[in-house]
């Protein structure tokens, strides 16, 4: 029987499931705690061996995180953020949850004696608007200036959180009985089961398109992606390695992908458009175009909002870009420091994927 207690934040979220899920299937775990704005629900489908206990707090108001959520935790993985991904994103919501948010869970795991904390962060922390990534490592992989990010206030707040806390790691714990041991996952683009971006947008995109997503690239373009519970499966890990030797692994930031096909976008949303009665346009239409056009839109959108709300059909101007760009990244590290290597392979990920995506609502 376990002994771990385990507090996970934004645990309602996508990636937060993915994490419970696999905690419930975790010997080490005697307790799962979830912090989110909603009560928690099993939205995943699995099965509970392990008590859950739902929070409804807000991180961004710490007033809203009683002592009871962190008192006798072993570990805290911190997935709670607000994305960046929608046309009109807020930066000042994005600056309350991402990083000021970030700063109280960390001052909340001192003052209640955590001693590992697991920070979720992004490949968009270092995704430049222009230049390509070709098998980045984090070592040479760069934040770029800070009005440099494809996407914009997300990139940077996520960024700025983790500055936070790789700062925090070796803090003394209230007590003094140790020091405070963190660790940040940058994993790729998620797909699967709850997915409400990447492989549900792009279906709601050919939906309002009469069943068809209009292809665009230059022929270069690739997209790596990773399987949600891939991803939640090197959480697993550095919660092992981090409360094991804390030394090897703390304040470290480690890149997470898995071996999904790194492939065209359009190639890869293949089979779910399918599952839907859906296609690809067979035209290849020149990225350069789309770009302007879909900017020309977003710009006309912008300046209209205050008047009025367009549905624009199209999606944001740098997602655009992301999918027609080439953006991949090493993951030498995390299979060297976290021992991880994915636990789903690319077929049954996708198989996985398929029963969640042929029903997901559209509207």
């Amino acid at each position: 029987m376990g002994s771990e207690v385990v507090l996970v934040t934004g645990g309602q979220g996508f990636l937060g499931q993915h994490i419970i899920r696999l905690l419930q299937q975790d010997p080490k775990v005697a307790e799962i705690r979830v912090i989110d704005k909603k009560m928690f629900t099993n939205r995943i489908g699995f099965e509970e061996k392990k008590v859950i206990k739902s929070f409804v707090a807000d991180i961004s108001k710490p007033e809203t995180m009683g002592n009871e959520i962190f008192d006798g935790v072993n570990c805290v993985i911190h997935t709670a953020a607000e994305t960046g991904f929608s046309h009109f994103p807020s930066a000042k919501i994005m600056e309350e949850v991402n990083v000021n948010g970030t700063r109280h869970v960390i001052h909340k795991c001192i003052t209640a004696n955590v001693g590992c904390l697991i920070f979720t962060s992004t490949t968009h922390v270092v995704i430049p608007k222009k230049d390509p990534l070709f098998l980045a490592t984090e070592h040479l992989a760069k934040a770029p200036p800070k009005d440099g990010f494809l996407f914009g206030h997300y990139g940077r707040t996520k960024h700025d959180a983790e500055n936070l806390i790789r700062d925090a790691n070796g803090k003394r714990l209230a007590d003094g009985s140790g020091n405070l041991a963190t660790l940040c996952l940058r994993p790729t683009l998620l797909y699967g089961e709850l997915d409400p971006y990447y492989v549900t947008h792009a279906l709601k995109i050919a939906k309002d398109h009469g069943g068809c997503l209009y292809r665009i690239g230059w022929g270069g373009e690739r997209i790596q992606v990773t399987y949600a519970g891939n991803a939640a499966w090197a959480h697993i890990l550095a919660k092992d390695q981090l409360m094991k030797e804390p030394t090897i692994v703390g304040g470290e930031v480690i890149f997470v992908t898995d071996d999904t096909v790194i492939q065209n976008a359009f190639e890869f949303l293949d089979p779910f458009l399918k599952a839907r009665s859906m296609k690809a346009s067979t035209f290849v239409y020149p990225a350069t175009l789309a770009v302007i056009f879909v900017l020309f839109l977003y710009f006309v959108s912008r300046m209209l909002r205050p008047l009025v709300h367009l549905k624009n059909p199209f999606p944001h101007p740098s997602t655009l870009y992301f999918i027609v760009c080439f953006y991949c990244f090493n993951r030498l590290k995390a299979t060297l420091r976290l021992g991880y290597k994915p636990i789903y392979s690319p077929e049954e990920a996708i198989n996985k994927s398929l029963d969640y995506y042929k029903n997901v609502p559209l509207s």
